[in-house]
């Protein structure tokens, strides 16, 4: 128990210092965990670029001559169109990438269309016409695999509009479109043999200085080279590599290293993925904005790894600033609390419970507290006692709560009656005092008066059954023979004894015999 007891404080006591610790460590944690995440994607977007890279590499190597490709093929068609309005034309290698087209967006990219079977058509060695709906147009389309010496290099997609032909016979529509069919087999004998004198030139182009010129038009691209199934290599873009045997077999596919200060993203992958027997890529790439954007990744998850704590530290600081505040804050408040709590005790200690008037023994020190004032600065005091008539025969009568009611309504009225600087207070039983600071005998029997009216005009009811009452008073105010307030007491007490024997209900002011 005493153990808890003692952890509990060291909690309380160190309170601020965990809560920052705590703060620290996941700010830290989260930079850290934000600092892999990003070198994760970092690296996941170099694998994604390579990959770009390697593939567009293979396109480039695999259809050397696409440029020219493009150009003549393009030309060829215009001299040769026939006359037809061609809506589609592209031209697709035997893996479905398209590698010439009328839309230069498509270039590079695989050929997707509904019901279009590559392998289907490569297998009928010869295309079908069909009509087809494309962008909304109704076309006459056929897709022709091409040959080269007995072997196959690609297929040619080509569609014709024919939307402004609407005959209303079928038999007319086909003679239209047979007639169409001509034309577009003659075109795509002609393209055909465009497709293969471009291949012829691009048999007799160098590679090495092809693959030369590539990395010089590139940015990151350091060098290509390309080896049969060995490692031996048989073109490069480094003419030094020609003729040399790589180490293909425990190669890693991707790996990062340095070529003096320079990083390096070496890939070695097969010129054709879907033969295992095709040649070898090799492909060095230029790593240096990578190794750049991870070093300002780092950089960053330090630098919010520092603000975090700097950070932190202010909060705490604010923190033990406002708890500081707060506790003292908290602490004239309780004490205000305390003080007010003490007056009101105090206040509680002085007051009679049933008239809200002072008891009798705050009273007597009031009296003696005024009368010595008075004394000091030659002042005069004029103390009225202030009796209830016949008020035994209201207990009596109407009982003892209905003259607690009587009481209670006697106080309210005398406090409605004083000035803000008087006294009032019940003395005993029936009995009130009033205390007139700086007041003359004159002044006193006027607000004695003041206070009997008050008395006789009120009407208490009791359970519905009026009470009417009247009171006597007795006035006197001190003097310099005076020497204590008690006599000033005294002489009102017997000036109040003279009112109750001239008929009660009136005022009296006390008068020394001589």
């Amino acid at each position: 128990m005493e153990e808890r007891r003692v952890f509990r404080g060291l909690l309380r006591r160190y309170n601020i210092v965990i809560q920052l610790s705590i703060l620290i460590a996941t700010l830290s944690s989260l930079a850290f965990y934000n600092y892999n995440t990003q070198k994760r994607v970092l690296e996941q977007q170099l694998e994604i670029d390579t990959e770009n890279i390697v593939q567009a590499m293979r396109a480039s190597i695999n259809k050397f001559a696409a440029i020219n490709r493009t150009l003549s093929l393009q030309n060829r068609i215009r001299d040769i169109s026939l006359g037809l309005d061609i809506f589609e034309f592209r031209f697709l290698d035997d893996s479905g990438i398209i590698m010439n087209s009328m839309f230069k967006e498509e270039i590079g990219t695989h050929f997707k269309r509904p019901g279009f079977k590559l392998q289907k058509i490569i297998l009928s060695e010869k295309g079908k016409f069909y009509t087809d709906v494309r962008d909304y147009t109704p076309v006459l389309a056929i897709s022709q695999p091409v040959f080269k010496d007995g072997k196959l290099v690609g297929v040619i997609d080509l569609a014709v509009d024919i939307s402004e032909f609407k005959y209303p016979g079928k038999q007319q529509m086909d003679i239209v479109l047979n007639r169409m069919k001509v034309d577009i087999g003659n075109l795509l004998n002609a393209m055909a043999g465009s497709i293969s004198n471009n291949l012829r030139v691009f048999e007799a182009l160098d590679y090495d200085a092809y693959l030369e010129n590539y990395i010089h038009s590139t940015l990151n691209i350091i060098q290509v080279t390309i080896m049969d199934e060995q490692g031996k290599v048989y073109a490069s873009s480094d003419t030094k590599q020609k003729g040399l045997l790589m180490p293909v077999q425990n190669t890693p596919p991707k790996s990062m290293l340095r070529q003096g200060d320079q990083p390096v993203y070496r890939i070695m992958a097969r010129l054709d993925p879907s033969q295992k027997d095709s040649e070898k890529l090799l492909m060095m790439i230029d790593a240096e904005p990578y190794v750049a954007n991870e070093r300002r990744l780092f950089m960053t998850a330090l630098a919010t790894g520092i603000s975090t704590i700097i950070f932190s530290l202010f909060i705490a600081y604010s923190i033990y600033r406002i708890n500081m505040d707060r506790e003292r804050k908290e602490k004239v408040r309780l004490e205000k609390m305390v003080k007010e709590r003490t007056k009101e005790i105090e206040l509680l200690s002085q007051i009679d419970k049933l008239t809200g008037l002072f008891n009798r023994r705050h009273l007597e020190t009031v009296m003696a507290s005024e009368f010595r004032r008075a004394m000091r600065f030659c002042h005069e005091l004029s103390i009225i006692i202030v009796d209830l008539d016949l008020f035994k025969i209201v207990n009596d009568t109407h009982g003892h709560l209905a003259g607690d009611e009587v009481l209670r309504v006697t106080g309210k009225t005398l406090l409605n009656q004083l000035r803000d600087t008087d006294f009032a207070g019940r003395y005993g039983g029936e009995e009130f005092v009033v205390l007139l600071p700086e007041s003359s005998s004159k002044e006193a029997i006027l607000v004695a008066e003041k206070i009997r009216k008050a008395l006789e005009s009120l009407t208490i009811e009791y359970e519905g059954i009026p009470i009417p009452i009247t009171a006597s008073l007795g006035v006197s105010t001190s003097t310099d023979e005076i020497a204590d307030v008690t006599e000033v007491l005294k002489q009102s007490d017997e000036a109040l004894y003279q009112s109750k024997e001239n008929g009660r209900n009136q005022v009296t002011l006390y008068k020394p015999t001589t």
